[in-house]
């Protein structure tokens, strides 16, 4: 008898991921394009005016780069009207806030082989575990899987053996009700806005992702096989299979 194991621990990182150019080049391209479309230049209530790129390129200068996730301080990444509507003009980090440097993945496998006798058997126990890419409430994978082949020779001419095989594989993610990755790329890095104020989320998907419900998927798969060999005369052999599947 044998018995083998076998692991992979891996982290994975993207290449290239998109990313936003700075503020003020995203008001200016999306006021050309409202006004090729003869649309008004404006964002849910956020004009992509003079004064806004003004503001843009001003917060620009003050902080050097993109905002990493923090607290958002009012007249220097927002401006808060006294009628409770506001016009962000931070430039956030959405790819380093919202994504993980690295994954991690693992899988493992034990095998166990042998003869007893006339019996030959193989046996194979598996189990992987993979994360999602994004860094709140990330997506969940667990699949587990097992192998049992048995084969006895009754006679010289006569072989019989069992398969049993059973997959199991259960998929969780946060149920946002919306496509995280859509809304990432689809209003620009200054709307999020992807940081908190007074210690709350904003409605971005850093919210939705902390506060969304499971949504889980799970497979299972199972097959029960069974075979008959018989060398019935020289050169003539009799194969006769069933399988079950559940």
């Amino acid at each position: 008898m044998s018995i083998n194991y076998t692991n992979n621990f891996a982290w994975d990182t993207p290449s290239v991921l998109p990313n936003y150019p700075d503020i003020a080049s995203q008001a200016r391209a999306l006021r050309y394009a409202n006004t090729r479309a003869g649309l008004d230049n404006e964002l849910f209530g956020m004009y992509m005016n003079d004064d806004f790129i003004a503001k843009a390129d001003a917060w620009k200068q003050r902080h050097g780069g993109k905002a990493k996730y923090r607290e958002m301080v009012p007249g220097d990444d927002f401006d808060l009207a006294d009628d409770g509507s506001a016009l962000y003009y931070a430039d956030w980090d959405v790819v380093g806030i919202m994504f993980r440097n690295w994954k991690p993945s693992q899988s493992h496998n034990v095998s166990v082989q042998g003869t007893s006798g006339k019996t030959s058997y193989f046996l194979s126990f598996g189990y992987n575990h993979e994360e999602g890419v994004m860094a709140f409430n990330p997506d969940d994978m667990k699949k587990y899987n097992a192998t049992v082949n048995i084969t006895n020779d009754l006679t010289d001419w006569l072989q019989i053996g069992g398969r049993f095989s059973y997959s199991d594989k259960k998929y969780t993610e946060p149920n946002t009700m919306r496509d995280t990755y859509t809304y990432l790329w689809r209003w620009g890095s200054f709307f999020g806005p992807y940081g908190t104020y007074q210690g709350v989320d904003m409605r971005n998907d850093i919210a939705y992702r902390k506060q969304a419900g499971d949504d889980t998927t799970q497979d299972s798969y199972t097959r029960l096989g069974a075979f008959l060999k018989a060398t019935v005369v020289k050169g003539l052999t009799l194969n006769a299979d069933f399988t079950y599947n559940i």
